[in-house]
């Protein structure tokens, strides 16, 4: 004879059973799996945009620090990671391969033989007899 309360025995596999619904529904896929860490991988090309190469001026090691992480791997006390360890650059003597408006950037570029760089200026002329997008004349725009 089976005379024991099961109340809270149900209430417990229900509190279990919302609990695993709402996992699934937060996470999809990845409720069960190792979730990536989306949060410093790119994932589109915007996102790619926020990737940086951090070259050391005098010896050429590179680090391609996660996206949003970059902070994170020059400290004020920061020395070159070269595993040869004949670098002790600082930050300052490293550069990001991503800003073009840097002279060391351009001059690295133009100086690898590992890569094919290809860096194009574009030109758009403006001149006030244009149309505009919508079929009327723009006005106020000079070429420069």
């Amino acid at each position: 004879h089976f005379e024991k309360d099961m109340t809270s025995t149900v209430r417990f596999l229900g509190v279990i059973i919302v609990l695993i619904a709402v996992r699934v529904i937060r996470k999809g896929k990845y409720a069960f799996v190792e979730e990536p860490q989306f949060k410093y991988m790119a994932r589109t090309s915007e996102e790619e945009l926020e990737l940086h190469e951090f070259r050391c001026d005098k010896c050429g090691f590179t680090i391609f620090p996660a996206r949003g992480r970059e902070g994170k791997f020059f400290p004020d006390n920061y020395k070159c990671q070269n595993p040869s360890g004949k670098c002790d650059a600082t930050k300052e003597d490293f550069f990001d391969m991503t800003d073009l408006s840097d002279p060391r950037t351009v001059k690295a570029l133009q100086n690898d033989d590992d890569f094919d760089y290809e860096i194009e200026e574009i030109e758009v002329q403006v001149s006030d007899d244009d149309d505009g997008p919508d079929g009327r004349e723009s006005k106020g725009k000079k070429s420069s």
